[in-house]
């Protein structure tokens, strides 16, 4: 399910068949913080490795780059109303994955 720049949803992203890590629309990934760096754990588990940095060093990263919105004080995540409920999400622009 996809956030629309009108706020509707059309597509989820997800890590594997069953596990959603969060939604887009036309301009951003809006990603489901925990999930989304689990996936990542995830995926180098598998390839033999492990992920380089810890979870609060990323998200500094992150925002040091300018590479996640922000809302107010609330630290790395927003608040997005997704399918009726209100989540905290991870806005990324869509043009740094290209």
């Amino acid at each position: 399910t996809t956030i629309n720049s009108n706020g509707s949803l059309s597509a989820d992203i997800y890590a594997s068949k069953d596990n959603i890590i969060g939604w887009q629309n036309e301009e951003y990934y809006f990603f489901l913080k925990g999930v989304t760096i689990s996936a990542v754990r995830e995926y180098y588990r598998k390839s033999d490795s492990s992920f380089p940095v810890s979870e609060s060093r990323l998200l500094q990263d992150l925002d040091k780059q300018s590479l996640l919105y922000k809302q107010g004080s609330g630290g790395h995540t927003i608040v997005k109303n997704i399918n009726g409920q209100s989540m905290r999400v991870l806005q990324m622009d869509r043009s740094i994955f290209i």
